[in-house]
């Protein structure tokens, strides 16, 4: 299977000793911090192991040293020999080197006098003096230059096509790059192949409109595409294309903004609601079949307000009226702002805003009520959902009609590539299952569909609590759920290993979020071990959800469930009760199960990062970290950070406070660590290994001077969710 490419855990394994220190930037680290389970000691870990925190431990007898490698060299083509082999087919095809005589060459090219405009620069490369030196194939990133053929470095006299003014373009050679820093340059070659082919651009990837399917009971249109990317592997450079589907709903921003006036408050907070709804969103224009960002509202203008066009004032309705031949109807909606992001090289104040006429744009994506109508969902998933032998068939299409269309394999040719005919096929491996640990040491395996549930809900859970004091809000229609709710908790728990006492009933005086807000503040709950919330209707409300969360948590730290009264249906009534009271035994310190850890002493640790978007700069940092053999007992730490940045920087402080954890529930400390870190992409790997964990290890060795010099091994492990690539296993003709 291919390997180091996105969506791959790499296993940055063999670290190096610390060089030096790292400083962190200024941070802020939240007062509280949490462990899930009551401590459950698992006897004495064992001493520290002698070997240095170089060390790779395959098994439990002897340490495999190996020298310290950088991230790139580790891992390469390594390949396992457990499982059984099987042939796979994926949705990658091959790009391969057609012609040696192609080459890509790297220039770095400079403007006298400067010139700041990113467009007027591209502009001037194609004047006739500048265009006969460098040839018609060519790719500009702004300031740097790549050419499919060597030229000379050289100055060269032209004028620019705005003013005529003599300008001097001074092309200087770099390098021949080499593959892995080629993968924008790869990648910009395929957006273009995908705009040949007439597909629109949202976001990241490419729709094709023409190909539409319409769900008209649901007034709905699902666009397919593809999410694409070129990646360095195993093999050579591989192009992953994966289905994709965007859905575009029939009703435009104008229909939101008229269904926010109808609501009861909304004429006085109508530009609240407006602002909440549709900021953030991707909006399409038919007319053109562009996708923008909403980033803003405004309601001091209208469709008849005037803007400057090639010197002339006009109107939006004149505009719309002369160039796309479009008629707006409602003079009097707001118009909505999209703020095009500044290319690089480029200032922010010099990106005009562009004003959007609501009327025109339709909504994309998923609403709420949406994904809770289970009816609407469904219908949507029966043309999402592809079966692997339809999968490939569209893919091959795709490479046939790459392949097919002369301006598209163009692209390709120009600098010496060509596409494979035909999906990429390789080999890999089944492994053994694994096995899911209950209570009373009863085990179950783990099946091909990964689902144990049943067997969680027929036996006693790993490690149970009762729980005996609990608080329940509801409002006065929800009552008789309530009562049906209670019942069938405590049923269906008596399997599970614990029990339910009879709750606290607090009854709200309606669905808003401030009367379930006032009915918790109200009573006493200070004594519950959680506080769970029944809420009316088939969808959740945002606000009302947020608010109780907010309050539990934040406020009363109190562990919260909130239950959708909708959800508990007679017929789904057992089962739905069943996934509730396990996760309510989670949030009270239970544990539902447990794997057999092969390793006699170590510490998972878990580290991601999220970025607040309506608060610029603001970053929460969690962490969290095993402290039992049975990895199923957990202690957590929060950090905030100023910096808006992906890699994190409390690293230090976190992981002495998950050691010290351990070795309050242990008594020792653990031989081996292993880190899961979230949310990096491939182009930080280097910044992760050169700064995240040296810090790391600063810190470990730190800690382990007051413990005899204590040296962990550790494995830092880079986890990428946004997994591209589908494995599809060939049986015979099948897939």
């Amino acid at each position: 299977v291919p390997t180091v490419g996105r969506g791959r855990g790499k296993f940055l394994s063999n670290l190096p000793p610390p060089v030096g220190r790292t400083q962190s930037p200024p941070r802020t680290e939240s007062s509280s911090s949490s462990s899930s389970g009551q401590p459950s000691p698992s006897g004495p870990v064992g001493s520290p192991p002698e070997g240095g925190i170089a060390s790779l431990t395959i098994d439990d007898d002897e340490p495999v040293r190996m020298a310290p490698q950088e991230p790139d060299s580790i891992a390469n083509k390594q390949r396992g020999t457990d499982g059984n082999p099987i042939n796979l087919i994926l949705n990658y095809i091959k790009l391969k080197k057609e012609s040696q005589s192609i080459g890509i060459f790297e220039y770095h090219i400079y403007f006298k006098p400067q010139i700041d405009s990113r467009q007027l620069r591209a502009k001037i490369l194609k004047q006739t003096e500048v265009a006969e030196k460098i040839g018609p194939v060519y790719q500009f990133t702004g300031m740097n230059l790549f050419l499919n053929h060597k030229v000379e470095d050289q100055t060269i006299d032209t004028t620019t096509p705005i003013d005529g003014s003599a300008i001097k373009v001074e092309l200087q050679f770099v390098k021949i790059p080499p593959a892995n820093e080629l993968m924008p340059f790869y990648n910009t070659i395929i957006r273009k192949i995908f705009r040949a082919l007439k597909l629109v651009q949202i976001q990241r990837h490419y729709y094709d409109p023409l190909a539409k399917i319409e769900v008209p009971q649901h007034k709905l249109e699902i666009w397919p595409g593809w999410a694409q990317a070129v990646q360095e592997l195993d093999d050579g450079l591989l192009l992953v294309c994966d289905a994709s589907h965007r859905l575009l709903r029939t009703s435009t921003a104008r229909d939101v903004l008229q269904d926010l006036f109808r609501t009861p408050d909304g004429k006085q907070r109508f530009k609240e609601y407006a602002q909440k709804r549709l900021v953030g969103c991707i909006v399409l224009t038919r007319y053109n079949n562009k996708p923008y960002r909403v980033d803003d509202i405004d309601f001091s203008q209208n469709p008849m307000s005037t803007f400057d066009w090639n010197g002339t004032p006009v109107t939006y309705v004149e505009y719309f009226k002369k160039s796309w031949q479009v008629d707006i109807k409602d003079l009097k909606q707001p118009l909505l702002v999209h703020r095009p992001k500044p290319r690089r090289g480029e200032e922010a104040s010099d990106m005009q805003m562009i004003c959007l006429i609501p009327e025109i744009c339709y909504m994309t994506g998923l609403t709420d009520d949406i994904r809770a109508d289970n009816r609407v969902m469904r219908d949507i998933a029966s043309h999402t959902r592809i079966k692997p032998t339809i999968r490939m068939a569209k893919l091959q299409e795709f490479i046939d009609n790459v392949r097919n269309n002369p301006n598209a394999r163009k692209f390709l040719t120009d600098w010496g590539l060509d596409m494979d005919d035909k999906p990429y096929h390789t080999q890999g491996r089944t492994m053994m299952a694994d096995k899911i640990v209950l209570g009373n040491g009863h085990t179950v395996p783990v099946g091909p569909k990964a689902d144990w549930a049943r067997d969680a809900t027929n036996n006693a859970l790993f490690h149970t609590i009762n729980i005996n004091k609990w608080v329940i809000v509801f409002t006065q229609r929800d009552a008789a759920k309530v009562d049906e709710f209670v019942k069938t908790l405590k049923a269906v728990t008596r399997m599970m290993g614990f029990t339910f006492g009879d709750p606290d009933k607090l009854v709200a005086n309606n669905d808003m979020p401030a009367s379930y807000i006032n009915a918790i503040k109200g009573a006493n709950v200070s004594q519950a071990q959680i506080i769970v919330c029944m809420t009316p209707g088939s969808s959740q409300r945002e606000d009302r959800y947020n608010a109780i969360k907010r309050l539990c948590y934040c406020e009363l730290g109190m562990p919260n469930q909130v239950v959708r009264a909708n959800t508990l249906s007679d017929a789904k009534m057992r089962s739905v009760c069943q996934k509730i009271a396990i996760q309510m035994s989670c949030k009270v310190g239970g544990q539902p199960w447990a794997l057999p850890i092969p390793f006699k002493s170590c510490m998972i640790v878990g580290i991601d990062v999220y970025h607040d978007p309506t608060q610029k700069g603001k970053s929460v940092v969690g962490m969290v970290a095993s402290v039992n053999q049975a990895v199923s007992q957990w202690y957590s730490r929060v950090f905030f950070q100023n910096a808006h940045t992906e890699i994190v920087n409390t690293i230090e402080s976190g992981i002495v406070a998950c050691l010290k954890k351990f070795y309050e529930v242990n008594n020792s400390l653990p031989q081996r660590i292993f880190v899961y870190r979230d949310g990096v992409s491939d182009g930080q790997l280097h910044t992760v290994y050169n700064f995240e964990v040296q810090q790391l290890m600063n810190s470990v060795l730190d800690f382990g001077k007051a413990f005899n010099n204590y040296e962990p091994q550790v494995s830092y492990v880079v986890v990428q969710k946004r997994i591209n690539a589908k494995l599809m296993m060939k049986r015979g003709s099948e897939l």
